[in-house]
């Protein structure tokens, strides 16, 4: 009887899971950094998994996530970072941060800070005006539109030589954006930016640096470990 009774509880639960609504994007980042001392360039980046489940918004990366720190025991071994999970409500500026999905110790923290420190991806990346100025512009057969800028002005290495943006009516239904200035002014999503950089010297030290490149993409993808996500989702709202 007790064992019936388990059952019950547990497909109750189960059939409340089920109507949640539950959706995701991943948002692609990549981005080569030289290394003055290896002379090399690595790649740094990895997807971050966006969770949406009914009001509630979950950031976590999908991807080991690498860098090359200066002072590694054996230079050129990638470090692990951690992956944290950063959860809150829509429209609130205050959330959770858990080191991982079983934790039951969390960090009150401010969101937008929060999720500034796990992603590569900042506004001002892509803020094109007055900095950049639009060369070219080509739509395809999808819809789609792809911008090409270049700066005005190149002040430092910062400055990419060429920036890439794609633009679709695509994901409008999706809060995350990376970019609402460009998208308000085009009612089209931001899918996708390339910045592309020209070999050039560094100023501090003189080497030749080589090209590099710094990408980001979103688009839908299906939510990995549902029943563990929603599972987390559930014990932190029994936590509120």
């Amino acid at each position: 009887m007790i064992l019936s009774m388990s059952m019950v509880t547990c497909g109750v639960a189960q059939r409340r899971s089920d109507r949640r609504e539950m959706s995701a994007i991943g948002l692609k980042e990549v981005a080569q950094l030289f290394n003055l001392e290896s002379m090399k360039l690595v790649d740094f980046g990895g997807t971050i998994d966006i969770i949406y489940v009914d009001d509630f918004v979950i950031y976590h990366h999908a991807d080991t996530v690498y860098a090359i720190r200066e002072g590694t025991r054996k230079p050129g071994v990638p470090d692990t970072l951690t992956s944290p999970y950063i959860v809150f409500k829509k429209g609130q500026d205050r959330g959770r941060l858990y080191k991982f999905l079983h934790a039951m110790d969390y960090q009150d923290v401010q969101v937008d800070s929060a999720i500034g420190a796990m992603m590569i991806a900042k506004e001002r990346i892509f803020q094109m005006d007055p900095v950049f100025r639009l060369v070219d512009a080509k739509g395809d057969s999808g819809g789609g539109l792809l911008e090409r800028y270049v700066p005005i002005v190149k002040k430092d290495g910062s400055y990419p030589d060429s920036a890439y943006l794609y633009f679709k009516k695509d994901l409008l239904d999706v809060d995350f954006s990376l970019s609402r200035k460009l998208e308000t002014s085009k009612e089209m999503k931001l899918l996708s930016a390339r910045f592309v950089y020209l070999p050039s010297v560094d100023s501090s030290s003189g080497k030749q640096v080589p090209q590099r490149e710094m990408s980001f993409q979103i688009s839908r993808k299906p939510v990995a470990d549902k029943q563990k996500i929603m599972q987390f989702l559930e014990r932190v709202e029994k936590s509120l």
